[in-house]
């Protein structure tokens, strides 16, 4: 799947940010629907565990209508951190359809999916790319 900014408003999406050395990191973006007092809000956190259901932490507010991500009060992180300046970097060509460009520094956005044998989440790239977590490939072997 095309990552852009309609799949990233959808609610509740998960994307993996591959970095040239190998390293990753998982990012949720979760949206919340408008109600009487508040309009929809977005909110970006960082998978910080080994719980890839749970151990989220939460990093800021995604504005819809740039891709900026900016930090609350309530933010686990500062603006210096590698992981809000790598999400806010890829989410900036994100919303300029320029994703080719994070791809030609080595960069590689994955759509975290589902493991096809157990239904969890997958975040690593290598278990995308398989469509198989780690723990159900290993048993398989």
């Amino acid at each position: 799947m095309d990552i852009n900014k309609d799949f990233v408003l959808l609610g509740k999406v998960t994307l993996t940010i591959e970095l040239p050395s190998g390293n990753h990191y998982t990012y949720a973006i979760n949206g919340k629907e408008a109600n009487g007092e508040h309009p929809p809000a977005w909110f970006v956190s960082l998978l910080t565990g080994p719980n890839n259901e749970h151990d989220f932490q939460y990093i800021g507010m995604l504005r819809p209508n740039n891709g900026e991500v900016s930090l609350t009060r309530a933010s686990k992180f500062n603006d210096d951190t590698l992981p809000v300046r790598l999400i806010r970097r890829v989410l900036y060509r994100v919303w300029r359809n320029e994703l080719d460009e994070v791809r030609q520094h080595g960069y590689n956005v994955h759509h975290s999916g589902k493991c096809g044998r157990c239904g969890r989440k997958l975040t690593t790239p290598e278990s995308i790319e398989r469509g198989i977590g780690p723990d159900c490939f290993n048993s398989m072997n």
